[in-house]
């Protein structure tokens, strides 16, 4: 088994990043933010799986009452070449406190900006994604993440990204009502990833968002933590 090489995407991951921001069925919808990256990039041909546990955000914290909700989610990373790899994920609300069924979908991938001897490697990603309820596709957005990993040091590897998210409601409704909903954000990543020599890993990460949805006029900030356990093939 191959360890990792060198890029990920999926960032999805996005990148998909994904800030969706407004009305529907459901008072809120929640989306995923995190990156929870490789220690090292994905090598060409080489794959990860990882599981975790998330605070997912709020679309609209104000209606559904709270910021974050715990839920799940699920990624899977394919290096295409030693620079640019893919990502498909998938994350669901655990608790179910504010509607049924809600969760969504990303893909995205990983473009390394800079060679492999580098002290500290960079990347940009792009993920796109939708959220849905257990009655409709809610809507869809990206985000485009600047990712930086730092020189690791005993298997503890340290990353970062900052990049911006755009979110859209009510994809087939009228231009009219397209119009005012929408929302915009800033997303910023900090993780550590601990590996060893099998072919396990754990992510650590906490991810801040300011989301402003123009849908309610309002802006809020919001911490997403999350932990997670990757097998890297």
């Amino acid at each position: 088994m191959k360890y990792f090489h060198k890029i990920n995407p999926g960032c999805y991951f996005l990148l998909m990043a994904i800030v969706l921001m407004v009305a529907g069925c459901a008072p809120s919808f929640v989306y995923s933010p995190s990156l929870d990256l490789p220690a090292k990039s994905v090598g060409k041909n080489n794959i990860q799986l990882n599981y975790g546990f998330i605070g997912l955000p709020e679309t609209r914290p104000d209606d559904a009452g709270q910021k974050i909700s715990w839920g799940t989610q699920g990624t899977a990373r394919f290096g295409f070449s030693n620079s640019i790899s893919g990502q498909l994920r998938i994350w669901k609300d655990g608790s179910d406190n504010v509607a049924k069924g809600r969760g969504g979908l990303s893909f995205g991938a990983i473009f390394m900006l800079n060679d492999s001897t580098s002290a500290t490697r960079i990347g940009l990603g792009s993920i796109e994604g939708f959220v849905w309820d257990e009655k409709e596709v809610g809507g869809g957005g990206g985000m485009v993440p600047v990712i930086f990993w730092f020189p690791p040091s005993n298997h503890v590897s340290v990353y970062a990204a900052i990049g911006p998210a755009i979110g859209i409601r009510n994809l087939y409704a009228s231009e009219s009502k397209k119009h005012s909903s929408w929302g915009l954000g800033i997303i910023t990543n900090a993780g550590v990833a601990l590996y060893g020599v099998s072919v396990f890993q754990i992510n650590a990460e906490m991810t801040g968002i300011f989301q402003l949805n123009n849908y309610d006029s309002v802006g809020h900030l919001i911490l997403s933590p999350s932990i997670s356990l990757s097998l890297n093939f």
